[in-house]
């Protein structure tokens, strides 16, 4: 398990951490706290950490606490970064709201973005 941040039980709610795992088929990437312009750059610098790693990427965004439009923005530029090797990339919510935001900005045609249950 990779991290950025420090995942522990006495964060606070909103503190950005990314919790990394991996099992055989892909990488699932847990985005805690806000990702927002302030958070962008250690996610997507995160994110080019994984560029040797062949598999695809799960982004589950079920425990942020925050995605404002720079947060969105990481999002689809890790899927074009990650499509030009072939590579897919998935985000999780357990959100129906972010579903609509998604929806809203056209994202749901370019991520494959899935509801999950809590």
């Amino acid at each position: 398990m990779r991290t950025v941040g420090t995942p522990d039980n006495n964060s606070q709610d909103d503190e950005f951490v990314v919790v990394c795992s991996e099992n055989g088929e892909s990488v699932l990437l847990e985005v805690r706290g806000a990702l927002d312009l302030a958070t962008k750059p250690a996610f997507e610098n995160f994110v080019a950490g994984l560029s040797r790693d062949r598999r695809d990427v799960i982004v589950d965004v079920s425990r942020t606490t925050f995605m404002d439009s720079s947060g969105l923005g990481s999002l689809l530029r890790v899927h074009r970064t990650l499509a030009r090797d072939g590579r897919r990339v998935t985000v999780l919510t357990n959100r129906p709201n972010d579903l609509r935001t998604f929806a809203i900005t056209g994202l749901d045609r370019v991520l494959n973005v899935r509801l999950v249950a809590d």
